[in-house]
């Protein structure tokens, strides 16, 4: 039985798992004095909300159907995490991603023709709440979340998103005020922030197969998993992953 301590543990977990893209994707403009929690901070919220909410819904009403359609929610579920996590890591080494999930689903959704680049750049960090969908409908699902539950959960995670990147934006004027400049630093928290937003998004991906398989309801069985798949991938790449890091970094202070 899902105790309350269990319960919030997961609202956590989704929180921070869909908050640390959007706390990187702001520590890299820290050197934009426009950002506030009006044009910045609300918006990402507002939009992790609303994705978290069509991810949640759409695919909680098809879970609850028949045991076949709960497979092939699982099974999606696992796919869509799977193709984020492979683009989000072919940008992270500087390669082209063969197929890019996120900039397909823009280019389907209208993104582009928006001449708001804040817009877009909001919409980037917030499409994991969407692709993560499936992969929570089955939690939601096989732990039989009342509507109160998925929303509250939903809630939560939003108010998440917003005070971590309410706090980076803070720590981001400290630095302007300080005149940063430690690319190495920068470089090293980002490489590390990235190893914990990939090995939990990546468990959310791998929790619905291995529920599939073992009829095992533990989220955080599938978040271990992920997080030694992701040392071995962050092992093997080690050097590419902090020279992209480090280039990056470099070129965001050569823009001032």
């Amino acid at each position: 039985m899902l105790t309350t301590i269990d319960y919030l543990s997961i609202c956590l977990i989704i929180g921070l798992g869909i908050s640390i893209d959007c706390a990187i994707g702001t520590i890299a403009r820290f050197r934009n004095s426009d950002l506030s929690f009006k044009n910045w901070t609300l918006p990402i919220a507002t939009v992790h909300i609303f994705l978290l909410i069509i991810g949640y819904y759409v695919f909680w009403e098809i879970a609850e159907g028949t045991h076949i359609l709960k497979t092939f929610i699982g099974f999606l579920g696992f796919a869509l995490v799977s193709l984020l996590i492979y683009e989000m890591f072919c940008e992270s080494i500087g390669k082209k991603a063969i197929f890019n999930i996120s900039e397909n689903l823009s280019g389907l959704l209208g993104i582009e023709a928006n001449n708001s680049k804040k817009l877009i750049t909001i919409i980037a960090v917030s499409l994991d709440a969407l692709l993560c969908g499936p992969a929570m409908a089955i939690q939601a699902e096989i732990s039989t979340w009342t509507n109160i539950m998925v929303i509250s959960s939903i809630l939560i995670a939003g108010l998440i998103v917003a005070l971590a990147t309410q706090f980076v934006l803070f720590c981001s004027r400290k630095m302007r005020e300080r005149n940063f400049s430690n690319i190495f630093l920068l470089a090293k928290i980002n490489f590390y922030g990235k190893y914990l937003e990939f090995s939990i998004i990546g468990g959310f991906g791998i929790f619905p197969l291995w529920y599939i398989i073992t009829n095992n309801d533990n989220l955080f069985v599938g978040i271990l998993i992920s997080s030694l798949l992701m040392l071995i991938l962050f092992t093997m790449f080690n050097k590419e992953l902090k020279q992209n890091e480090v280039m990056e970094y470099k070129e965001i202070l050569q823009k001032k």
